[in-house]
């Protein structure tokens, strides 16, 4: 009897030593307080009340500058800066291009990186079709925006040519670099931002645009992939053979549509809002570590497009 009763205090005292082990893992609350339900919370970086699906707190109260929602497609707010549009127009079979114009537009846009939109474009001339050839829409039988940026920007007829926002400075990078130095004090009326996600081969842009006075007329806004270090042929290049090619256009993430989709018809107001998501598939010959993205704002005037502002993941 005596063991028997043994045996039951000792299990007794298992079970309550369980029992307290269990309880010291999610404490009482004590008498009156419900206890703690953590839940999911999206971070809201602009305020809007629309949270990050990508950055979120597990826990029960609502931390500081964290939402419920889940659904914000840009989690970024619209900074008023004006962003330089430099490019180089340049072509595979020209010797200064890849000689003296080499050089000078290595130093424009290491210069300009962080602060401007760069890229070099292909156009016919000089040129053996290479990277026109390569360009997203080749598929489709086109090259479509690098032809399309020569035939409206390129007003020189010499290359290299270095343009910046809405000049071709011809030979002169010093030209573009004051000019797009220059612009850089501006206040604009409109600016942009992005956000870019990677699953596999597909590359998803999200572009927000504010337009912060009354502006009239038709906007269109450009999504572009450039691609950095792509090796190629360079007359000129102390090594031709494999030159690397620096912030080479790739193309719009429009097919067919090298300035993009429009945005606005008829002129903005002063606070008015676009949001506008890009998607394409990434070809197998694109080097993604090497890959930047950048939209531009164009304002349409019958067939012509002029640069407004930018927004880029140059130097990000």
């Amino acid at each position: 009897m005596k063991k028997n009763r043994l045996i039951a205090l000792t299990a007794i005292c298992i079970v309550s030593l369980a029992y307290t082990s269990c309880k010291k893992d999610t404490p009482d609350p004590g008498p009156g307080v419900d206890p703690c339900t953590e839940k999911n919370w999206y971070e809201d970086a602009d305020g809007d009340g629309l949270g990050n699906p990508n950055v979120t707190l597990f826990q029960c109260e609502q931390p500081d500058g964290y939402v419920e929602d889940n659904s914000d497609p840009i989690d970024k707010e619209v900074q008023r800066n004006k962003v330089p549009f430099l490019m180089k127009i340049s072509g595979e079979t020209c010797p200064p291009c890849g000689g003296w114009g080499w050089t000078a537009w290595e130093d424009l846009s290491s210069k300009f990186w962080g602060k401007g939109f760069c890229m070099t474009t292909y156009g016919t001339f000089v040129s053996n079709g290479n990277f026109r050839g390569q360009e997203l829409d080749a598929a489709a039988g086109g090259s479509a925006v690098i032809q399309a940026f020569q035939d409206r920007f390129w007003s020189s007829g010499s290359k290299p040519s270095f343009y910046a926002n809405v000049a071709d400075n011809g030979t002169s990078a010093a030209d573009a670099e004051t000019d797009a130095t220059n612009s850089l004090t501006d206040v604009p009326d409109v600016a942009a931002v992005l956000e870019a996600t990677i699953e596999g081969e597909q590359l998803t842009v999200t572009s927000e645009v504010e337009f912060f006075d009354d502006m009239p007329g038709d906007y269109v806004l450009g999504a572009y992939l450039i691609e950095d270090k792509v090796v190629g042929y360079q007359a000129g290049y102390s090594d031709p053979n494999n030159a690397p090619h620096h912030f080479v256009m790739r193309g719009s993430m429009s097919e067919g549509k090298p300035w993009g989709e429009q945005i606005v018809t008829g002129g903005a107001t002063a606070g008015e809002k676009h949001t506008k998501t890009f998607t394409v598939t990434i070809p197998s010959g694109y080097n993604k570590e090497n890959l930047s993205y950048g939209v531009i704002v164009w304002r349409k005037i019958s067939t012509a497009h002029v640069y407004v502002n930018a927004y880029t993941t140059q130097g990000l």
